[in-house]
């Protein structure tokens, strides 16, 4: 028989097992540390979820298609034990940091349920906002935007240039020179089609990505915001990369309200985006602080008790 053997997803994703699973059986690849008089089930959870008890397990990982950590490695695994009150009083802070990160998590989920709902009531006219009557006109984009086609940017790209160079992913460079210094709504030309991005400042794009150039008689972020709803796959128009054309773009169908209506959309999407976007610098501000407490508090640099 083998060695027993913990895979790198037991290793990365430890986890306490609850009292009524006691005596289960296990798959392979996933270790069971018993319960020890030596440490406090809570705080070795702390410590291996760790960076310091991850560095220790990746160090003792063997294999290359398949990695795994020996049990008998584990066994030997250095891990700092303080007395009794001490773990449990660690473990019980880092706890506390846990539940106000899942707090966060889970919040920064229903913002984003609830702006899902509010995107396909307000962007179809399921709903109205207050002071606001009448059909929507049906219009093609084209109608409202011109889509352009990005350049490539080679002889343009400059180190800390004042203005960014753009993909399908996001930011790739930066250089002096700009191809649109106005809002616009930019779509994945080649690759990442279902991707919509906005941007209110100069900026380039590569010949991946369009961007538009939209009419006076629209709002770019409802613009947007309508993008994001549209299923980009159903206009795919490669059998290998996806690819989408600009006249494909200009010619979707969709129901538009007037400039004023539009703005009012926008306003209340965006205003969903920001409390979310302070919502998740918020989450990720408490995992740093998580990430500091454990290097203090699992090396002894700051005792508890």
């Amino acid at each position: 028989m083998p060695p027993l053997r913990a895979s790198p997803t037991f290793a990365r994703f430890p986890a306490k097992v609850d009292a009524a699973l006691e005596g289960a059986n296990l798959t392979r690849g996933v270790a069971l540390l018993s319960k020890s008089s030596r440490y406090a089930p809570d705080y070795l959870l702390q410590y291996l979820s760790s960076g310091i008890g991850q560095a220790l397990i990746e160090k003792n990982f063997n294999g290359s298609a398949l990695q795994e950590i020996p049990i008998a490695s584990l066994r030997k695994l250095p891990i700092a034990v303080p007395t009794d009150s001490e773990q449990n009083a660690i473990a019980e802070v880092l706890s506390d940091a846990d539940a106000r990160i899942a707090a966060l998590e889970a919040l920064i989920a229903k913002k984003l349920d609830l702006k899902q709902a509010a995107m396909q009531q307000l962007l179809t006219g399921k709903i109205r906002l207050p002071g606001f009557s009448g059909d929507w006109e049906a219009k093609r984009l084209g109608e409202i935007l011109t889509v352009r086609h990005g350049k490539s940017q080679r002889g343009f790209e400059v180190s800390g240039g004042r203005y960014p160079i753009l993909a399908t992913g996001g930011e790739i460079g930066r250089t002096n020179t700009y191809l649109y210094d106005r809002p616009s709504v930019l779509i994945g030309r080649k690759g990442t089609i279902d991707q919509p991005q906005y941007v209110e400042k100069p900026f380039w794009t590569i010949d991946t990505l369009f961007y538009t150039e939209v009419s006076a008689n629209a709002s770019p972020k409802f613009i947007f915001y309508k993008f994001l709803t549209i299923d980009w796959r159903n206009y795919n128009e490669a059998s290998g990369v996806p690819s989408l054309s600009s006249r494909t773009v200009e010619s979707i169908a969709f129901k538009c309200p007037a400039f004023e209506e539009q703005t009012a959309i926008a306003e209340i999407l965006s205003d969903m985006d920001e409390e979310i976007a302070a919502l998740e610098a918020e989450a990720e501000k408490a995992r740093a602080i998580k990430q500091g407490m454990m290097q203090n508090l699992l090396t002894g640099k700051v005792r508890l008790v």
